[in-house]
């Protein structure tokens, strides 16, 4: 297994991840597309042509992370410490590879490229599921704050 950025002859694969994990027209192939331009880190795991997940985030504005997010603008300003900030958009894995670490892997690459690239903050929204957070370790382990259940 590879831990690389993503790129456009994947596009359609993480078209059907990201389907499969958030729903039907979750993200077009063209705005997967647009967002490989290594601005910001988009990683996936792969083992030779076979895509296992992937970790998409994308610029965000202090207003966009208040509305999305939740949070208060002065808390979001004093961490992001006057950097840009980003959203994790989507961080999934193939349920056959769910368990195995690959989800945390991929983030700690991408969160290496976000020390690199010089952003401020990560925020993300983790979805509850069977009376659980099943990401919540995975970010927490990654030193991710956590904040208030919405």
């Amino acid at each position: 297994m590879d831990i690389i950025d993503a790129t456009k002859e994947y596009s359609g694969r993480l078209k059907d991840l990201f389907e499969t994990s958030f729903g039907k027209n979750y993200m077009s192939r063209e705005k997967i597309e647009g967002c490989i331009d290594g601005k910001t880190p988009f990683k996936m795991a792969a083992d030779g042509d076979e895509l296992m997940g992937a970790i998409l985030f994308i610029p965000a504005t202090a207003a966009e992370i208040e509305e999305h997010i939740k949070m208060d603008r002065d808390t979001i300003l004093s961490m992001c410490q006057g950097r840009p900030a980003l959203i994790c958009k989507c961080a999934c894995t193939y349920a056959r590879y769910q368990g195995e670490g690959i989800a945390k892997k991929i983030l700690e690459a991408c969160m290496k490229d976000v020390e690199e690239q010089g952003y401020g903050a990560v925020f993300t929204t983790l979805w509850e599921y069977n009376g659980g957070v099943p990401a919540e370790r995975m970010f927490v382990d990654l030193h991710f704050l956590r904040g208030e259940k919405l």
